[in-house]
């Protein structure tokens, strides 16, 4: 079919493949800078390959999943439909095959999440139907995703969730695709009752799931022929050999599994998804979710309809173990003996479930609720029927309240989503409902403000916060974090604001706030137990205990405690479980993957993860009146580099990029005027040269840290940079650019912006913690060349910038100076003066640089869902805009010599999503 170059928003790049359902082509979604797919049915496409077309739609948008390719809008071109889907960077499992076998572990692991795939298919009363390698896709990050609804299938009889979806699928497509006896599928990878053309469950996917765990295992097929009729006779009549006779490190057990999903008679095989899930899960070595009345997975239980409830996203497995377990016959005799130990102890689980929960996470299903990708914060009412959410947009942040029963709907929150505060600059985070759900609190600037729902005037609680308000059970009573020298105070007021007072100075500590941190991924607000009794807050320690933690603070005394252990630094948000046993927050642990939801047990501290997406979560609040509903923002951030061709030039989008965070870390000119830029992969770091005549290359160093920062490149071509690893120091290094001779520079110390000085001779650097105070951090200085450090001043720090002045004797630094801190210069000789800025904190937010020239700080600005560089003159003259961009935000950018700017441009692509399934345990 004739493809133009441009549709609509969408800006056609390369045509990836094609089958018989359609063309698929790589493109730029223009409104958000995303790279997505786009999936066009054939123009000679027949009436039944159409139905079928839109049946995929239908099938994959009722899935929000970490296995589940992501299906984003359903759009027409001159009369041709097309899917615009999640743009995935990898390759299909066919392709790995094709090139060799692979691991057992890595088998029994890809089989863990292929069965999470289809039982939350089944789940929603989706069959597959034709689940083979070519559907599913080995992603950069070594997971795999099940691709390819096309020939799904409606399951009769089903209740779930989304009746009304099903309901008006069902009203769609009455009848079969296909006439009676015909077959839909791929040959070799049928079912029997499939090649027979008879009516199909949710175990006709598990066979075909069996035959891919036999090639992934094996590395051939376990059903092989000629022709279609050949291998329908296999399948219908042979049994296939042992894996094991075939590759000797197949565990025995692997075999047992696979021979049951093989079956020909349904009832004898794994009765769902999840129960063969739970089998490959005791294989890999991971914890059984079930307790110890679990199914053991591998004998035929009760039949379980595709409508059965969903489990929780997949884990991670370890190494299979090779021990044989005596096959299923050794399990049939144990069975008595089980049934006996587990009525033993059936009074102790109870008993220890109480004192402390298990380390088994609960089954979160999640629903998507808004449908923008422009939602940068979020908040559900105590009842659970209104979200109050923040929506950027080209005129600033608006705050909007929408009902969760109607939000969602068609893919569009429709009628229920109400503006109850206009767009504006610097408007409107950290949204909170009070307890009778009345009234939205919400941060304006550094302004604490609140709103009655249903109309009326705004009204002004707290000035110069640093987070939002957390509300006491009964309403009377707010508490949140305001700014004062060296340290944000917890707040106590009425809830009007009046009487307010220090309830808690965290000194020498300080509190992760907004004041402090000031980005979008740290605590909303402090968070009140549901007896009113403790205001919990997370915080950083001084000296050797520097990771963020959470301090359980008395709300009539002001005395404090730590609750559990050290949560490294990339955790956010606080919310109580209803009945006060524990919280929730967002974590990264390690702080190298995404962000997820994770439970803090009260007492006890013990850690729980209850989520794991491949992208993650952020903003967990709770409906604490309503089961426990949680609302939590999804984002899939999307970034691409951007360069300027000549000084006050247009930017051009440079070829060669394509992953989702393509420079968003740091980016640096070469010499030769290559961009140097930072992809974030799999939780890994990768330096990659961009721009120049030859295609983007990645730089091969070996033994990259995690997390690569604040990128130099001296006129020598040394990469400088700091470089993070989870549970070790931060440092600064370099490296060639070329590849090879990485250097730790500072063994030993935790740095921050390392800047080049001295004629490329010296690195500058921020020494963190020498002074025992994460606010009073002092100049260090460290030869290019290697050797050791020296402190260059003694002048007291709290800055997130050290830049090289263009004499590259000096350097630009915050320092400690009341409430706000001065930027002041300080020589390698330890001189110092103080500047006057107009601005460079609140609305002017890092990463910071120097103007070319040296006169001015350079800040990214953030109004909405739109960024642009703004300048601070040093001589203390009036901001003025560097770019005038109307579009897309801002991550990182760097300037060459000449004045030229390449930078990360991007959207992070977020909604609100409605997580439930926390469990009577937790309510």
């Amino acid at each position: 079919m004739s493809i133009p170059s441009q549709i609509g928003p969408f800006e056609l790049l390369e045509r990836l493949g094609a089958g018989g359902m359609g063309e698929v082509f790589k493109a730029r979604d223009q409104r958000l800078n995303r790279f997505v797919a786009l999936k066009f049915l054939p123009e000679t496409a027949s009436p039944s390959s159409r139905e079928r077309f839109q049946r995929e739609a239908l099938a994959i948008a009722a899935f929000n999943h970490p296995h589940i390719c992501t299906l984003y809008e359903v759009a027409e071109h001159e009369g041709q439909p097309f899917l615009v889907m999640e743009l995935l960077e990898g390759e299909t499992l066919h392709a790995r095959l094709a090139r060799g076998p692979i691991s057992a572990s890595q088998a029994v692991q890809w089989g863990i999440e292929i069965a999470d795939a289809l039982q939350a298919a089944h789940a929603k009363g989706i069959l597959h139907r034709d689940l083979k390698p070519g559907n599913i896709f080995v992603t950069q990050r070594g997971s795999v995703k099940v691709l390819d609804f096309g020939l799904a299938q409606f399951a009769p009889g089903v209740s779930s969730a989304d009746d009304a979806t099903l309901a008006g699928t069902h009203a769609n497509f009455p009848a079969p695709l296909t006439s009676p006896g015909s077959t839909l599928g791929t040959a070799a990878y049928m079912s029997p009752e499939q090649a027979r053309g008879e009516p199909l469950d949710a175990r006709s996917d598990l066979f075909s799931l069996g035959v891919v765990l036999y090639q992934m295992a094996s590395g051939q097929a376990p059903f092989q022929g000629r022709t279609s009729a050949d291998l329908s006779a296999a399948i219908l009549m042979k049994t296939p050999p042992a894996p094991s006779s075939l590759r000797a490190e197949i565990p025995p057990r692997l075999d047992d599994i696979i021979a049951q999903c093989l079956e020909k008679d349904p009832d004898l095989r794994f009765q769902s998804a999840s129960e063969l899930r739970v089998s490959l899960k005791r294989l890999a070595g991971a914890s059984s979710s079930s307790g110890p009345a679990s199914s053991s997975g591998s004998s035929a239980g009760p039949v379980s309809h595709p409508g059965a409830a969903p489990t929780s996203s997949a884990s991670h497995a370890s190494a299979v173990g090779v021990t044989p377990t005596g096959g299923l016959s050794a399990q049939r005799r144990w069975i008595g003996i089980a049934a006996v130990v587990v009525l033993a102890a059936a009074g102790w689980w109870w008993w220890q479930a109480r004192a402390n929960r298990s380390a088994a996470a609960p089954n979160l299903s999640f629903r998507q609720l808004t449908y923008s990708g422009q939602v940068q914060d979020a908040a559900i009412s105590p009842d659970g029927k209104f979200l109050a959410h923040v929506e950027a947009g080209p005129q600033g942040s608006s705050l909007h309240l929408l009902s969760v029963a109607n939000g969602g709907a068609g893919g569009s929150a429709g009628s229920s989503d109400v503006q109850i505060m206009p767009p504006a600059p610097g408007c409107c985070t950290s949204p909170t409902f009070s307890p009778d759900g009345s009234t939205v609190y919400f941060v304006e600037d550094r302004t604490l403000k609140m709103i009655p729902v249903l109309g009326g005037a705004v009204r002004t609680v707290a000035d110069l916060v640093c987070s939002g308000a957390g509300i006491s059970p009964d309403g009377l009573h707010i508490a949140y974090l305001a700014a004062n020298p060296g340290a944000d105070q917890l707040m106590l007021a009425n809830a009007d604001g009046t009487q307010d007072r220090v309830l808690h100075d965290p000194r020498p500590d300080g509190y992760d706030s907004r004041c402090w941190l000031g980005g979008p991924l740290y605590p909303d607000a402090p968070a009140w137990s549901p007896d009113g009794t403790t205001i919990a807050v997370q915080s950083s320690g001084a000296g050797a205990n520097t990771f963020d933690h959470v301090i359980l603070i008395s709300a009539r005394d002001g005395a404090a405690r730590t609750l559990g252990p050290d949560l490294g630094q990339s955790s956010s948000d606080i919310a109580w479980l209803p009945d006060g046993s524990g919280l929730l927050l967002a974590l990264a642990k390690p702080w190298t993957t995404p962000s997820q939801v994770w439970e803090i047990t009260n007492p006890g501290g013990k850690l729980i993860q209850l989520s794991h997406d491949l992208q993650g979560f952020d903003r967990v609040t709770i409906a604490s009146q309503a089961g426990g509903a949680l609302a939590l923002v999804h984002s899939n951030p999307q970034y691409s580099v951007w360069r300027q061709a000549l000084p006050q030039g247009p930017f051009e989008l440079l070829p060669g990029g394509g992953a989702n965070l393509d420079g968003k870390l740091a980016l640096a000119w070469t010499p030769h005027g290559q961009v140097l830029s930072v992809r974030y992969l799999a939780g890994q770091s990768q330096l990659w040269l961009e721009g120049g005549a030859a295609p983007a290359a990645q730089i091969p160093i070996s033994n990259l840290p995690a997390v690569v920062h604040n990128l130099t490149v001296s006129r020598s071509g040394v990469i400088i940079f700091q470089g993070i690893n989870p549970g070790g120091n931060w440092n600064a290094y370099r490296a060639d650019l070329q590849g090879g001779n990485l250097t730790d520079l500072t063994p030993g110390l935790n740095i921050l912006h390392p800047a080049l000085l001295d004629s490329d001779r010296t690195v500058a650097v921020l020494n963190v913690y020498e002074s025992h105070n994460i606010a009073r951090q002092r100049l260090w200085a460290v030869p290019l060349a290697g050797g050791s450090p020296r402190e260059v001043s003694a002048v007291e720090l709290y800055t997130n910038f050290v830049l090289a002045l263009p004499d590259q004797q000096h350097v630009l630094a915050l320092a400690t100076r009341g409430a706000a801190g001065a930027v002041v210069e300080l020589g390698l000789d330890g001189a110092q003066a103080e500047l006057k800025l107009s601005a460079y904190r609140g609305r002017f937010a890092e990463p910071h640089a120097l103007t070319p020239d040296g006169k001015s700080l350079v800040s990214i600005v953030t109004d909405g869902n739109i960024s642009n560089l703004w300048a601070s003159p040093l001589d203390g003259s009036p901001p003025f805009p560097i770019t005038h961009f109307n579009d897309l935000q801002l991550a990182a950018y760097a300037f060459a010599p000449d004045g030229r700017l390449a930078l990360s441009r991007g959207a992070q692509n977020s909604d609100a999503v409605l997580a439930s399934g926390l469990g009577a345990g937790h309510r």
